[in-house]
């Protein structure tokens, strides 16, 4: 593995400060609204398919066209075979209501199996979609047409790169498959095969089409890494098509091929690309090239000028900014006037829920902006992490209905990293937020930050201390012992925003009475005795079941690194490492997205598993039973200490703020959950507002619990569901598991904070200790070294 370069993230900060420093405006106190400044009213809401108890949504897709909404989706019922399948299409006004539900007609003989991609036509209320269709002697692909009025579907073009032969891939050497996802790029239609091999590698294979025409298979030979892809973008001048792969060795990378003949013409890490990536713009109904960032900045590429150009800026509206980090984001339209937003993800009820957790945005430029006046209050978030949907939602409420100010991204770091999958850089994103810390304390600081907890920030110079900041009513509301835990020394630098749980989920019979952790030689026992002898880090689709995975479980980084020296040489450290030596065979992550079905399948589920929780419904499938009682306890330990909490997300107030009675105002409105207080929706967050929490867990429990009962029906037509279901941990939510997490929230008391760049130095120099080719002792002097010097230089 490639040793990090700890003195390019100091080197990157002074290089980029005189940068920063001599490109960005004053900001002062009478920094206002302007009433001239743009604004566009959005609209958002959630598609609702008209699905039943037995039906999934095999495929779905959403264009906008002529002010109007169409949402098209195909249904399977699996418990009626006569009639099975129907293909919908529902129209929704600007606003979000539905006007509109009809069936689309099948073309010929051939049902409609799925709808794969889809754009506006050339004429009002037609679209072009992809589509699967199903015939006596197979599936076939095709380009088809729409009137969105009717719902009629008409001129099929059959897409196959050999003649009468259907889109897919089958041999002795690769298990069969036949086209996932369909992609529109420019005029190309581009369809996609993956395949896998016995070894469970995944690869990528891209045919281009213009039209229904077959015009090459993209290059991506010696590519067997790359598993997934961004969609495709095409250059029309020069007439390139380019994606981001996503690869297992390398993270992610940006391609670019001749359309013409296919050939790879370009790799580069996502990240070192220079000038202006066109993989991260994609091709919208006006013919533009545009890009949606996660801030929810729309810009469009000018091929001819070869410039960038604003379409929307995010300080035009109030983005929901956790839409915009979902799995799946497109930016449907967009012109000077309207854009739509399609964002999907899918829900975590079931495994059959995976397409009905869509929302649509729609903005529409205003005559007049409604917050002229209004005092702005400036929003300082790293780029690369995504904004939680609890802290979006009090946003998006905040300046909806807040008279007097408006949160906003900080001008200074408004340019996010592009919408949908999250791309991880480690060290690029950790200079970009080190650089972003030495600015918080000067004279153009913002007003709020969030995310950030490095030690080198825990200073009066760039914060307040939050004590006392939340008013009494809003208080008594908190988990104390949480917000008292966040503290460094006495300070209240940040206040966490939402929390994940590290501990054992167990059966509160295998605890000792009043225990809320274990020892080494305990927790030997336990799964000795009590668990037929699987640990509890070995189970379905675990990213934990291995040494460095044990290792980080069991040690605190943040005591370890406090005092401005690193310290790894205590007995907790050496104890783990020596279980994690002897008991685990691997050494580092794996990506559950390649594990073996089979090999999951036959992996097994005990009374106590080691987990990550961030949500309620991570307590519930942690649980192995609904029939059990279930508590969360500490991971094993020299003094069976009990469970510890990471703050996913933080918010921080810069001491050099010129907007804190706001900053305040704004911090109250999201602890007291006004965003959530009145709404019947759920999130899935755990926070430390218990009256918010103790709602939003009986409204998760009610939702899971309708689609349990869904899935027990589905598994009547269907057998072996309910082996499916096991694998995955989904089961019926109880009242006893929601007052025991609670409980859990109640007591917990140690924070914890995994500095990145040290947990990949950790990871490292580790990696020679398990092949014996360094001691424990060497590795420890190493890792203090380098820590050392990482901690001190930023």
């Amino acid at each position: 593995m490639k040793t990090l370069k700890l003195s390019a993230l100091v080197m990157a900060v002074v290089f980029l400060m005189p940068l920063l420093l001599s490109c960005s405006k004053g900001k002062t106190t009478d920094d206002l609204v302007k009433e001239n400044d743009p604004w566009y009213i959005s609209y958002r809401f959630e598609l609702d398919p008209d699905v039943s108890a037995t039906e999934m949504v095999s495929g779905n897709a959403v264009c906008y066209n002529k002010g109007s909404v169409y949402h098209l989706y195909v249904l399977t019922d699996i418990s009626d075979y006569d009639d099975y399948r129907r293909a919908m299409l529902d129209t929704y006004d600007l606003e979000g209501n539905l006007v509109n539900r009809i069936k689309l007609s099948n073309p010929g003989d051939y049902p409609i199996i799925s709808i794969d991609a889809i754009r506006a036509g050339q004429d009002a209320n037609t679209a072009e979609a992809a589509v699967s269709l199903y015939s006596a002697d197979g599936f076939r692909n095709a380009l088809v047409n729409i009137d969105l009025t009717s719902g009629e579907v008409s001129n099929v073009r059959r897409l196959t790169n050999e003649p009468g032969k259907d889109l897919m891939i089958s041999d002795d050497d690769i298990t069969g498959y036949g086209v996932t996802d369909v992609y529109f790029a420019g005029e190309y239609v581009i369809p996609i095969i993956l395949t896998e091999s016995g070894s469970s590698e995944v690869e990528v294979h891209a045919y281009v089409f213009k039209g229904s025409k077959f015009i090459n298979e993209l290059d991506l030979s010696g590519m067997k890494s790359v598993y997934d892809v961004d969609g495709f973008t095409c250059d029309p001048v020069n007439n390139v098509i380019y994606t981001v792969g996503h690869t297992m060795t390398e993270g992610a990378i940006v391609l670019g091929f001749d359309a013409g003949t296919g050939k790879r013409i370009k790799t580069v890490k996502y990240g070192d690309d220079s000038g202006v990536s066109l993989a991260e713009y994609k091709t919208v109904d006006s013919g533009e090239l545009c890009r949606l960032d996660k801030f929810g900045n729309i810009t469009a590429f000018d091929l001819e000028d070869q410039e960038v150009r604003t379409l929307i800026d995010s300080d035009w509206y109030t983005p929901y900014f956790s839409d915009l980090s979902k799995t799946d984001v497109q930016l449907v339209s967009c012109d000077s006037n309207t854009a739509v937003i399609c964002s999907s993800e899918a829900t975590e009820y079931s495994v059959f829920d995976t397409d009905y957790d869509s929302t649509v945005t729609v903005l529409m430029k205003a005559a007049k902006n409604p917050n002229a006046g209004k005092k702005v209050i400036e929003l300082a978030a790293p780029a690369g992490k995504a904004i939680s949907e609890y802290l979006s939602n009090a946003i998006y409420e905040f300046n909806r209905t807040n008279n007097e100010y408006l949160v906003r991204i900080w001008s200074k770091y408004k340019t996010g990293i592009k919408a949908g999958k999250s791309i991880s850089m480690t060290e690029a994103d950790d200079e970009k937020l080190l650089a972003m810390i030495q600015e918080l304390n000067g004279s153009e600081a913002p007003d709020l930050a969030i995310g950030i907890q490095k030690r080198s920030a825990m200073r009066d110079d760039v914060f307040d201390d939050l004590t006392g900041y939340l008013d009494n009513d809003v208080m008594d509301k908190q988990f104390r012992n949480i917000i008292e835990a966040s503290k460094t020394g006495d300070k209240m630098y940040f206040l966490p925003v939402t929390l994940e749980i590290e501990g054992l989920v167990i059966n509160r019979e295998l605890v000792k009475d009043g225990a809320c952790g274990i020892t080494f030689e305990d927790f030997d026992d336990l799964i000795g005795q009590k668990l037929g002898g699987f640990s509890p880090y070995d189970y379905p689709f675990s990213k934990y079941c291995s040494k460095n995975g044990f290792i980080l479980s069991c040690i605190d980084i943040r005591s370890a690194t406090e005092g401005g020296k690193a310290d790894f040489g205590t007995d907790q450290f050496r104890a783990a490492f020596k279980y994690a030596a002897e008991h685990f065979n691997e050494s580092g992550y794996a990506d559950p997205a390649f594990f073996d079905w089979d090999e999951e399948q036959n992996r097994p589920r005990t009374e106590c598993r080691y987990d990550r929780i961030s949500s309620y419904l991570d307590f519930v499938y942690a649980c192995n039973f609904d029939k059990g009682s279930y508590t969360i306890i500490g991971t094993p330990s020299l003094d069976a200490s009990g469970p510890r909490f990471r703050a996913l997300e933080t918010i921080s107030v810069p001491a050099s703020s010129d907007m804190k009675d706001g900053a305040r105002l704004f911090i109250n409105f999201l602890f007291s959950g006004a965003g959530f207080g009145g709404s019947s929706n759920e999130f899935q967050d755990i926070v430390t507002n218990k009256v918010i929490m103790e709602r939003n867990l009986s409204i998760i429990s009610e939702k899971n619990n309708i689609s349990v009962d869904a899935g027990q029906t589905m598994s009547v037509f269907a057998p072996g569901l309910d082996d499916v279901f096991e694998v995955y941990g989904n089961k019926y939510s109880t009242k006893d598991m929601e007052e025991q997490l609670m409980k859990s929230l109640s007591a917990i008391s140690t924070y914890y904070y995994d500095d990145p760049v040290i947990t990949a130095i950790l990871t490292e120099d580790l990696e020679p200790c398990y092949a014996g080719d360094r001691t424990l002792d060497d590795a420890i002097k190493i890792l203090n070294e380098r820590t050392d010097k990482y901690i001190n230089e930023i």
